[in-house]
Formats: C-alpha cells, sequence, structure tokens
C-alpha cells in the first residue's frame, strides 16, 4: 500500500484509463511478438505485414480513444519505416514504446493515477513535474509493477532500464 493509499484509508489508487490501455498496449505488443515468433507462416514477407497490419490495428484503436501523441508517432514510425519484421524490429519497438512511456511519465504528461478518486488524491497524485521511476520506492513501485507485468518481465529489470 503506498503513503497515498494510506493517507486516504483506501487499498490503492486505480490508475488512469489512459495509463490502463498504455499497459494494455505494451502487452499487446509483447503478445504480438511472441505470437510472431510462434507463427508457421514460412515466407517472412507475409509473416511481416500480418503482425505489421495486426500492431496498425491497434494503435488505431488507440488513437480514436486517446489521440495522437509522441508514444502513437513512435509506434507508427516502426510500421512506416518498411523495415523487415525481425526480432530486432520487435526489440526495437518494445525499447522505444518503454521509453517512451517512462519519459511522458517523468514529464508529467501521463498521470497514472485516475484523478477521480478524489480531491486529496487527485492533488497528491498529480505530478506537474512528474513521475520518479527510480530508484524504487513505494509510490512508483506501482506503476513499475504493472509496466513489468505488461512486458512479463522481472520488476527489477524494469527498474534497472530507469537508472541515471
Amino acid at each position: 500500500m503506498n503513503t497515498t493509499s494510506r493517507i486516504l484509508g483506501e487499498s490503492e489508487i486505480p490508475f488512469s484509463e489512459k495509463f490502463q490501455d498504455i499497459v494494455s498496449l505494451l502487452r499487446t505488443v509483447k503478445d504480438l511478438e511472441d505470437d510472431w515468433w510462434q507463427d508457421s507462416i514460412v515466407n517472412e514477407n507475409t509473416k511481416g505485414r500480418k503482425y505489421l497490419k495486426l500492431l496498425k490495428q491497434h494503435l488505431n484503436n488507440f488513437v480514436a480513444k486517446h489521440g495522437e501523441s509522441e508514444l502513437t508517432h513512435t509506434m507508427f514510425g516502426h510500421i512506416d519505416s518498411n523495415r523487415m519484421v525481425t526480432d530486432d524490429f520487435w526489440f526495437d519497438v518494445v525499447g522505444d514504446l518503454i521509453y517512451t512511456v517512462a519519459q511522458d511519465l517523468k514529464s508529467g504528461e501521463l498521470n497514472p493515477y485516475d484523478s477521480g478518486s478524489g480531491l486529496l488524491a487527485s492533488i497528491i497524485n498529480s505530478a506537474p513535474l512528474g513521475y520518479s521511476l527510480y530508484p524504487k520506492t513505494p509510490e512508483n513501485l506501482p506503476i513499475i509493477t504493472a509496466l513489468a507485468d505488461a512486458m512479463g518481465d522481472d520488476v527489477d529489470d524494469v527498474y534497472a532500464q530507469f537508472e541515471p
């Protein structure tokens, strides 16, 4: 339970819809990567087009709900780059996605918490100067845990990505 939750007497502060959707998008990208590895399509171009189309479809759904952002521009840049879909492609897509989310959190562009959780929660959880993602604290642990779970990664490995 983080400090804010203890002050409010709540078990936990819910994540914002946008942050939940970003976590879901990250999970979807990782699932697409896993499916790509297991896909038995022999022709690499056909296989690549299939997964680019699926990735674009998920991004378009995200844009329809939340609008365009640096995150979506970065992801569409990968899709439109005419690169072959390889393990390097997926590494870059996932890396850029998590990097952009981290930058948006640090800058305050992305509020991971639901501002509808009450006035005090909104005041305490709004971070106009952004969220610190390193070192590990009780306040940032839920954020990092959500990202780690979506990536199928260990929390400490995700924290390591945010070391200065």
